[in-house]
């Protein structure tokens, strides 16, 4: 199946229309009947009158050869010296592709804005040109790109598809549901109706993401992705059956390999049948793919199983570097066993791949465990030790936050700040930390700092559209905040909440009363959340609803220990 993103990419050896002019080389054209000429002495000096067509094929030739011998600089003067005698689309492609290939894509991303200026009706310099821009990340540019493309050739089913890719993910789900849409159904291939189901899901819509994915499956029954994705969508419905089966019948045809394994196990266990999961684990001996299978036993809470799963690991004679890790998990999640987690990520190898994430874990346990000054030495040894990781500066402030530190907290983000100052991670820890402060105006100001850098920051989004919504401010654009976060993250229950709050503060009580139960639906927990419905139940006139409300505000009140200290999510300062 083809690369979801650029059907049309950079190509190493590519041949043009000029190598057929080989037997021309040195020639103006066809020998016929022109006089032959004297052959010059070895010691003459040759000086060869070549005519631009010879020239123009010698140098080509030449780019081909020093192209061979990856002697990329003398391959790009030989191609500028072709592509100066007689420009061509091909020409500029090739010498953009040049440039790929010897990892100077901003040079190549030079060549196809400069050709698409000359050829702007040629699509593949757009397409070139949004592939240079996602292998950086650059989506947005992507995005932008492509839609120029479709300007130039509407209804392009190839582009569309491109375009609804990228989107997908950078999750404008909407939008590229809108893109495929455009395409007539009859000429809707098995790419576009999974690219629907994947969007349509992301959107909860999942019985039509159902229905996207099997007409995927039926034009194309060995599509994998269109398999798993319909599979993981049983399972998000509770259709295990359904699920396993799909995933049985990918194992039986050799396809999936160990990550359909690791599905299929974890939907046993959802299924309370550990035994034929650990009969799926006996499938394969690879120590990391046991590993993760432990985790899942782990995450689903059979512990007992996944000690045993990691027991077997740590008495091999080469257990894998990074089992302390996982046993540092099973201790803390299975058993409460803060210390005895420390001391198993303690024997992590300072130089292992998971350092970093055990770090951050071990500065976790030890502020739950009233260890706190030990895991602010922790966190600012790591902020030396990882000085281009702004994960623990945000761990490092939120540590000092909750210890009531606040201005130092506040400190460890500026400088976090000034080192990366367009991190919207940082930015959204420093807005949301000078609201707590009572700074409101200064929190306001990073939020909209942050959507400025990124349009589809739903957090920022939210904030700013629930801030103006609860202070009665700006209504309209509050309400275009906050149903932008919600396209973004569609089941989110906090934005579906800020969403029924803002109709509720513009006096559409109607559409405030769908919103928040949905809310509920989504986050059962929360009291501000049943404090929105109890008040929302009130002005519609439905008293019962709103004193059942208020019992389960003050029930989770009740529940909520204001003695206990809360641990660190070290993501999420």
């Amino acid at each position: 199946m083809k690369h979801p993103f650029l059907s049309i990419a950079f190509v190493v050896g590519t041949t043009s229309t000029l190598t057929l002019l080989i037997v021309f080389v040195l020639l103006g054209g066809p020998m016929g009947c022109a006089a032959r000429q004297r052959t010059p002495s070895p010691a003459t000096a040759v000086d060869w009158d070549l005519s631009p067509r010879a020239e123009q094929t010698f140098q080509y030739l030449k780019f081909l050869d020093r192209q061979k011998a990856r002697d990329y600089i003398q391959a790009t003067s030989a191609l500028e010296r072709a592509l100066a005698i007689a420009p061509s689309p091909g020409l500029y492609k090739e010498l953009a592709n040049l440039h790929w290939r010897a990892r100077n894509i901003d040079a190549a991303r030079d060549i196809l804005k400069k050709a698409m200026g000359i050829y702007p009706h040629d699509r593949d310099f757009y397409l070139l040109l949004a592939q240079s821009y996602i292998v950086v990340g650059r989506l947005d540019d992507a995005v932008t790109t492509l839609e120029d493309c479709l300007r130039i050739a509407p209804g392009d089913v190839a582009v569309v598809l491109e375009l609804a890719a990228v989107q997908i993910e950078i999750r404008r789900f909407a939008q590229a549901m809108d893109a495929l849409e455009s395409i007539p159904f009859e000429q809707r291939d098995a790419q576009a109706n999974f690219l629907l189901g994947k969007a349509a899901s992301a959107l909860g819509l999942k019985k039509q993401a159902v229905a996207y994915l099997e007409l995927a499956v039926q034009e194309d029954p060995e599509f994998l992705q269109a398999w798993v994705e319909m599979a993981y969508l049983f399972e998000t419905q509770k259709d295990y059956v359904r699920a396993e089966t799909i995933y049985d019948q990918i194992l039986a045809q050799g396809q999936g390999g160990r990550d359909i394994l690791i599905r299929l196990i974890a939907l046993n266990l959802r299924l309370n049948n550990p035994d034929k999961a650990l009969e799926l684990v006996d499938i394969d001996d690879d120590g990391q793919f046991r590993l993760q299978a432990a985790h899942e036993f782990m995450q689903q809470e059979f512990f007992e199983q996944a000690g045993d799963i990691l027991a077997e690991l740590a008495a091999r004679d080469e257990p894998p570097a990074d089992i302390a890790l996982y046993l540092a998990l099973w201790a803390w999640e299975g058993y409460g066993d803060a210390d005895r987690a420390i001391e198993y990520l303690e024997r992590l190898p300072a130089d292992s791949p998971r350092a970093r994430q055990a770090d951050s874990f071990r500065i976790q346990l030890l502020f739950g465990n009233n260890r706190r000054e030990e895991a602010l030495g922790l966190s600012w040894k790591s902020m030396e030790t990882y000085p281009d990781d702004s994960h623990f500066v945000l761990q490092s402030s939120t540590i000092l936050e909750r210890m009531g530190r606040l201005d130092e907290a506040l400190a460890v983000l500026a400088s976090g700040e000034k080192q990366w100052p367009e991190d919207t991670d940082i930015l959204f820890a420093l807005g949301s930390m000078q609201d707590r402060a009572g700074n409101k105006v200064l929190a306001l100001e990073y939020m909209e700092r942050i959507i400025r850098l990124d349009s589809n920051h739903a957090d920022a989004l939210n904030y700013l559209g629930y801030t103006l919504a609860d202070a009665g401010q700006d209504l309209d654009r509050a309400l275009i905040l906050i149903q932008g976060a919600v396209k973004i993250e569609p089941t989110n229950g906090y934005y579906i909440d800020s969403l029924a709050w803002v109709y509720y503060r513009m006096g559409n009580l109607d559409q405030a009363w769908i919103e928040i139960q949905r809310a509920v639906e989504q986050v059962e927990d929360d009291p501000v959340i049943w404090e929105h419905y109890a008040e929302i139940a009130e002005r519609i006139g439905d008293r019962p609803k709103a004193l059942q409300a208020t019992e389960r505000v003050w029930e989770l009140k009740a529940e909520s220990d204001p003695e206990k200290e809360p641990q660190v999510d070290p993501t999420q300062p």
